[in-house]
């Protein structure tokens, strides 16, 4: 197992391809970028919580955890967290229509404006069973600590934690300064409210004004396998605050947290 890069020849600078291999000797090649945003590049924090979802602690026995079940990735960048899951058996989404079973985010914790938008995102689309499942990672430079104790302090208000101890994270892929927590949203009488809260669903997963991408590669899909295409629907103009897309068998929405606010 491991964690390659490839440079282009024309331009290195330009982009390049990391090379994430699975324990069953696949591989996801994610194209980066040398300029651009954050959301060019594959951090760490995605690669931890990628190779955490292979791990026995979490697949569990037999079918994985994540068999048929809807996946959403938050923040999800290049994609990586949201294609791992694809490739691990989570169910094919056409329309977010109800709560999603797992929500997955990979260092989100970043920017202190996207705190409360990122905190209303996960009450909006999280039910009394979604599982919220976070990695990020503990940076001690500039204003970082005191955004880190602010999304804590927030989020302690509408949702329980806990902390996924180190020695349960993949063997190789894990570090001191790189965390993962479940995260469940607190039960309280009233909270949500089930009109609200399906219209919301029908509006954020509308199909229209789409398009058809197809991403691969030599050794075939990113997604789905050996010999086999995914199918990518992202809005048509491409704007960054309204993207969507469908990995295969996972909904990813792009940026972190201001899906809701910039429609």
């Amino acid at each position: 197992m491991e964690v390659t890069l490839e440079s282009s020849v024309e331009d290195p600078m330009r982009n390049f391809v990391r090379i994430l291999e699975k324990t069953d000797g696949t591989v996801l090649r994610l194209q980066q970028y040398g300029s651009g945003g954050v959301g060019c590049v594959v951090w760490d924090a995605a690669i931890v919580l990628s190779k955490y979802l292979e791990t026995p602690g979490f697949s569990g026995d037999g079918a994985h955890a994540l068999s048929r079940r809807s996946v959403l990735e938050l923040g999800s960048g290049t994609g990586a967290v949201g294609l791992m899951a694809a490739t691990l058996g989570g169910e094919e989404i056409e329309d977010l229509t109800s709560p999603p079973d797992y929500i997955l985010m990979a260092d989100c914790i970043y920017y202190e404006e996207s705190l409360e938008p990122l905190l209303k995102t996960l009450k909006d689309l999280s039910g009394p069973e979604t599982c919220i499942i976070c990695c990020y990672e503990q940076r001690t430079m500039g204003k970082n600590p005191e955004i880190e104790k602010k999304y804590f302090e927030l989020l302690q208000l509408d949702f329980d934690f806990e902390k996924i101890p180190l020695e349960k994270h993949d063997e190789e892929y894990r570090s001191e300064d790189i965390h993962i927590l479940y995260i469940r949203k607190k039960k309280s009488p009233g909270v949500p409210v089930p009109g609200e809260q399906r219209q919301f669903f029908r509006s954020a997963g509308s199909p229209s004004s789409q398009r058809r991408l197809r991403i691969s590669n030599e050794q075939g899909c990113l997604a789905r396998g050996p010999k086999k295409g995914v199918e990518v629907d992202c809005g048509s103009d491409f704007l960054p605050f309204r993207l969507q897309m469908i990995w295969g068998q996972v909904l990813s929405v792009l940026p972190l947290t201001l899906f809701l606010h910039r429609r």
